[in-house]
């Protein structure tokens, strides 16, 4: 969230934060009894468990209430035709752990579901075709992946923001991030940047897209071993420091053609001379651009020195 709100403020959205402070019981009791259609009176020592077990904090709070009646600790009862609860189970309940309680959630759901979060919170901010695409190479259809979706957005897992679907919390992407085994996440990362770069049209891509891709094959960049994929690569870190640049995004540019340098061989200036001068020219601009003027540029420029054809070719780098 904090990432999607700096990203607006650059796009001149003026903007304003308002911070949520713990709770007081009072005002815990008061959300409690509304959600519950309920006199305060009766939900207050419901709510004076639960802020002991959470503190007041309002997305724990909430958390902490579904999860009980997840367990079957707060149901409606026909018979009274109102909310009950076993407060004495309530209250014997060890203090709550976010992370622990939306593991066990996010564990909870099928399959699909997890695949889905586990994009999430691999990419960020996720177009549905996007989901659609990678959700296609984990063997489920549209109605498969629309049905998560709406699951997830009635659960308060995810939220959608204009086209986008977003985590609705920090700690449900970190909690559904560490569903990836720390070993695998390069993997997932090379795996699902490999889907939507076969999937990718440069001609229409947008930068948003071609940015998303970079990244993730960047991430999973240890994958890339074949002299074909790295120089592949490399050209689609070529076309995105483009893009960044031309945004006069010079840090982004920079750290794209990094990425393409890294899987340029020596033998590639023979074979690919045009994609070689191109990718290390634009780095040492990109590298000058963002104020670092240093050894780096020149580890940068010295292939186009020693394997530039003419005057014209070395003159970017002087």
């Amino acid at each position: 969230l904090n990432k999607l709100v700096a990203n607006v403020s650059k796009a001149g959205v003026v903007t304003s934060s308002v911070k949520l402070n713990d709770m007081d019981i009072e005002s815990l009791n008061t959300m409690v009894a509304d959600a519950m259609h309920l006199s305060p009176r009766l939900t207050y020592r419901l709510s004076v468990a639960t802020h002991a077990k959470t503190n007041g904090n309002p997305f724990y709070s909430s958390r902490f209430i579904g999860s009980l009646a997840d367990e079957g600790l707060i149901r409606f009862s026909l018979a009274s035709r109102r909310y009950v609860w076993d407060i004495a189970a309530i209250e014997a309940k060890e203090p709550f752990g976010i992370v622990d309680l939306l593991l066990h959630k996010l564990q909870g759901l099928d399959g699909g579901c997890r695949s889905i979060l586990k994009v999430a919170a691999c990419v960020g901010p996720c177009k549905e075709s996007t989901l659609r695409l990678i959700g296609a190479s984990y063997g489920m259809d549209t109605f498969e992946v629309n049905t998560c979706l709406r699951l997830l957005l009635s659960e308060g897992l995810m939220n959608k923001a204009n086209t986008r679907f977003i985590m609705a919390h920090d700690r449900i992407t970190e909690t559904a991030y560490s569903l990836v085994p720390a070993a695998e996440r390069e993997q997932e990362h090379y795996y699902i940047g490999r889907i939507l770069w076969e999937n990718m049209d440069t001609g229409i891509i947008s930068n948003d897209d071609l940015f998303t891709i970079v990244d993730q094959l960047s991430r999973g960049s240890s994958m890339i071993v074949d002299s074909d994929e790295q120089r592949r690569f490399a050209e689609v870190c070529l076309l995105a420091g483009k893009r960044a640049a031309a945004a006069s995004s010079f840090l982004s540019a920079s750290i794209y053609c990094l990425q393409g340098c890294t899987k340029l061989k020596e033998s590639d200036w023979q074979s690919h001379y045009s994609l070689c001068l191109e990718l290390h020219s634009l780095s040492g601009e990109m590298q000058y651009a963002t104020g670092n003027n240093g050894e780096e540029i020149q580890l940068l420029l010295n292939p186009v020195m020693a394997h530039g054809r003419c005057f014209d070719d070395k003159l970017r780098a002087h």
